[in-house]
C-alpha cells in the first residue's frame, strides 16, 4: 500500500517534561497562627485542631488521616498504626506520634467516647468525615487566621516533612514514615526544600522566641508537634 509509514515515528519523539509543583510548606508563625484559628471551645474546633497536628506529626495523605481507627493507637509505643487497606500503597505500616500530641489524642479520644465508634475521627454527629469538607474547612480557617498561602492537607504533609528535615531526620526513616515505596519520590520531597524555605523557616522561629506566645485552653506553647517544640529548643 501506498503512503503508509514503516516505522513507528511516535518513537522519534521525547516526552514533554512537565515542571514539578511547587509546594510551598508553612512557617512556624504561620502554623501557629493557623492553631490559633480554631474555636477550641466546640467540639469541632478541638478536633480539627487535634487533626492538623496529628497531620504534621504523621505526615499521613488526607484519606490516611480519615480511615485512622482509634483501636491502632498505641499511646505505649507513640504510634498509629495505618491499615493496608486504607494507604496508598496497600501496605500497612506505623507512623510516629510526639508526646505533646498524642496528650491531645487522649483528650479528643475522652471526649468523642460516648460515640461508640471505632474511627478516630467523626463529624459532631457521629458520621464519617468527608475529605472535602475537610479541605474546605481547612481553607477557611487559615483564611481567617491571616495565613496567606494555601492551605490543604498535602501542604500541611509537606510541612511535616520539612520540619523533620529541618530537625535532622534523615531521607530513609523520612520514606517508611510517609509510605513511599521508593526513594525517588522521598528525594522530590527533600529537594523541594530548598535555602531560602530553610532561610524563611529559621527566621520564623528567631521571631518567635521574641514574641509572647499565647495561651490557650488545649494548645500551649508546648503543645505543639515535636519536630517544632525541638527546633525552637535548639534555634
Amino acid at each position: 500500500m501506498e503512503n503508509l509509514i514503516e516505522e513507528p515515528i511516535h518513537e522519534r519523539f521525547k516526552p514533554i517534561k512537565v515542571a514539578d509543583e511547587q509546594i510551598e510548606p508553612l512557617s512556624v508563625a504561620e502554623i501557629k497562627s493557623l492553631l490559633n484559628g480554631f474555636d477550641e471551645s466546640t467540639f469541632v474546633g478541638f478536633r480539627d485542631k487535634v487533626m492538623v497536628l496529628v497531620l504534621l506529626d504523621t505526615m499521613v495523605r488526607i484519606s490516611e488521616l480519615l480511615a485512622m481507627k482509634q483501636s491502632n493507637v498505641d499511646f505505649k509505643a507513640g504510634t498509629i498504626k495505618l491499615e493496608a487497606m486504607n494507604t496508598k500503597t496497600r501496605k500497612a505500616r506505623e507512623v510516629p506520634l510526639s508526646t505533646k500530641t498524642m496528650k491531645l489524642l487522649k483528650e479528643y479520644m475522652n471526649e468523642s467516647e460516648d460515640f461508640g465508634e471505632d474511627l478516630l475521627f467523626l463529624t459532631y454527629d457521629r458520621r464519617e468525615m468527608l475529605s472535602n469538607t475537610w479541605r474546605t474547612r481547612l481553607h477557611e480557617v487559615a483564611d481567617l487566621s491571616g495565613v496567606k498561602k494555601v492551605v490543604r492537607p498535602h501542604i500541611l504533609r509537606h510541612t511535616g516533612d520539612l520540619l523533620y528535615i529541618t530537625n535532622g531526620g534523615d531521607s530513609f526513616s523520612l520514606q517508611k514514615i510517609l509510605g513511599h515505596t521508593d526513594m525517588s519520590m522521598t528525594r522530590k520531597y527533600v529537594n523541594m526544600t530548598s535555602m531560602d524555605v530553610k532561610r524563611q523557616h529559621n527566621s520564623s522561629i528567631r521571631s518567635l522566641l521574641n514574641r509572647t506566645m499565647v495561651c490557650s485552653r488545649f494548645i500551649r506553647p508546648s503543645l505543639t508537634t515535636k519536630n517544632l517544640i525541638q527546633l525552637l529548643e535548639h534555634q
